[in-house]
Order: C-alpha cells, then structure tokens, then sequence
C-alpha cells in the first residue's frame, strides 16, 4: 500500500492524495516548492507521476486534471483504433522475418 512505501521510506513531506480511485500521497519536494511527485501502489507496482509547475498556477492544474481522471484498467485489450474514424494499421504480408533474413 502507499502507507507501506510512505514508512518505509521514512518519506515525511507528503499530503493525502488519490489516483485512478486508490489512496495515494503528492509528495513535496524539499527545497523546491514547485515540484512535487504524486505517488500510488496498485497490485506490487508503484505508479508515480512527477509534476514541476515551473511556479505557474496552470500547470497545478494539468496536474491534477490528470490525477483525477486516471484510471486503471484490469483487462488486457487487443489494439485497437484511438476512435471511429481511424483503422488499425494494415500490415503488407503474414511473412515473418528474422534479423539474420534481413538483406540491405
């Protein structure tokens, strides 16, 4: 859990925060007071993104635009197009070729 990675860091800078829907912790920076990390631990797996709002007011906001939408996902989906009107790309043939078949 984040409380687990947050003592066991001896990491005492830090404010409650959450990701994708699980408790996490925006850690500040010492010493730069734009820069901060928001933190969270899912399934073993740290997941962390790093913020330096360069003291502008806007780039706070990005941040946590992105905080709050986030979203895990527990399926593992085939490729698929970004929306509607795009396809996946076409490949030319089903032949596969090895590194040592490659001729330049």
């Amino acid at each position: 859990t984040i409380d687990e990675y947050i003592s066991g860091n001896k990491i005492g800078n830090f404010i409650g925060s959450s990701l994708g829907g699980l408790p996490a912790a925006k850690i500040l920076e010492s010493g730069n007071g734009n820069k901060y990390s928001i933190l969270s631990v899912r399934n073993g797996y740290l997941y962390q993104i790093e913020v330096d709002t360069r003291g502008e007011k806007s780039w706070n906001d990005v941040s946590n635009t992105i905080a709050d939408s986030y979203k895990f996902s527990d399926s593992v989906e085939s490729a698929k197009p970004a929306n509607e009107n795009s396809s996946p790309l076409q490949g030319s043939s089903d032949e596969t070729y090895l590194e040592e078949d490659v001729i330049e």
